[in-house]
């Protein structure tokens, strides 16, 4: 089992090693820092693309805080693919 971190700000071409290094052995998944705009759109997708799908996706106990800010997020990440559970860590 494999954690991710991810904080914002993460450019694809700049960190190509990254991207190719992902695997279905990620099961957790912690973002910092990411708005989920269509900025983000496409780092998301391809990490998407490259977990298990039973990963659970963690959000921080202040996004949390705004539950129809986290709502909009988890139908984001629904809508980008993610088929895994969510949850909240201290951030």
């Amino acid at each position: 089992m494999a954690s991710l971190f991810i904080i914002g700000n993460f450019p694809m071409i700049k960190h190509k090693k990254f991207f190719k290094s992902l695997s279905t052995d990620i099961t957790k998944v912690y973002f910092y820092g990411f708005s989920y705009g269509k900025v983000d759109a496409v780092y998301i997708k391809r990490i998407i693309k490259s977990i298990s799908p039973d990963a659970t996706w963690y959000f921080t106990k202040f996004e949390a805080r705004d539950a129809k800010t986290l709502r909009m997020k988890k139908i984001k990440l629904r809508k980008y693919g993610f088929k895994g559970n969510f949850d909240v860590y201290e951030g």
